[in-house]
């Protein structure tokens, strides 16, 4: 019995989690007036694909319908990552996070900022109770010793990333994060890029 439950409420999440990032249905009109109620589900070249609530999917050229309906479309295409052609989700920016380390400067310095996400779980206030994903903040100088502070971090499906350590957002465009750190006084980490291994100059 307690197992077809936790199995009930597995698939349970894992529905909710597919789901999370869908567009309402909505009301499209055609050129003749013709309504119906379905609601976004993708990009086929041209086309888009859009669901009614019975699950019949229908593929439209996005002409054909009206100014109003053609204008949502059009703002949908931002919204778009255009690996999938579907909606941006949660796992698609932290697929894009974890892929990285984070660097505040890419020249050779005399001292650097690396964010480093991770998968693994972090306990701060060790209750025995995961307070997120893990993710450490190391500051290093030429010559010295590398400091390091941890916290956890999560991201949306608008690619805003929450830290404990500081808040960010991925623009997708120029595949940076910007915020705010609160681990350092430094402004230098309001703008972070992917870390490139360099030779330290001495």
């Amino acid at each position: 019995m307690y197992k077809n439950r936790g199995l009930l409420l597995s698939f349970f999440v894992i529905t909710l989690t597919l789901n999370s990032n869908q567009e309402s249905f909505r009301i499209f009109t055609n050129a003749n007036n013709q309504k119906i109620e379905a609601r976004f589900k993708s990009f086929k070249g041209n086309l888009i694909e859009i669901t009614r609530k019975d699950g019949l999917s229908f593929r439209v050229n996005p002409l054909s319908f009206s100014n109003e309906d053609q204008e949502y479309i059009s703002d949908l295409k931002s919204k778009i990552n255009p690996k999938t052609n579907r909606l941006w989700t949660e796992n698609d920016f932290k697929s894009l996070i974890l892929r990285n380390k984070w660097t505040c400067r890419i020249e050779s310095g005399d001292y650097k900022h690396i964010l480093e996400f991770s998968l693994d779980k972090i306990d701060l206030d060790k209750d025995d109770i995961p307070d997120g994903r893990k993710v450490a903040h190391h500051t290093s100088w030429v010559n010295k010793r590398r400091q390091t502070n941890f916290g956890w971090w999560k991201v949306n499906a608008e690619g805003v990333l929450e830290t404990s350590i500081g808040n960010w957002v991925y623009d997708k465009k120029n595949n940076i994060l910007t915020g705010a750190c609160k681990s350092c006084n430094s402004s230098c980490c309001n703008s972070l890029r992917p870390f490139v291994m360099q030779v330290e100059q001495r």
